[in-house]
């Protein structure tokens, strides 16, 4: 992925608040899909674009996600 992609797909981390889409989750709503709202999301370490989200945020902590339903690629990163 190129930079521009990762910056428009990307979102800062939001903090669970009480009970929300996402319950149950690592991450709550910070892993569901943006476009069909599926929970099924994963991106792995080994994965190719993963070395695009490292090069990308270098010193943020980060974590990437491809939906498994929809295809759509998306990271969340913490300042």
């Amino acid at each position: 992925m190129t930079k521009n992609e990762i910056f428009r797909t990307a979102h800062k981390y939001m903090m669970p608040q009480g009970v929300s889409y996402g319950d149950g989750k690592t991450h709550g709503i910070n892993e569901i899909c943006r476009m069909c709202k599926s929970d099924a999301t994963a991106i792995g370490k080994n994965d190719e674009e993963h070395k695009d989200y490292e090069d990308f945020y270098k010193t943020l902590e980060y974590k990437a996600y491809r939906c498994n339903a929809c295809g759509y690629v998306f990271s969340w990163y913490k300042e």
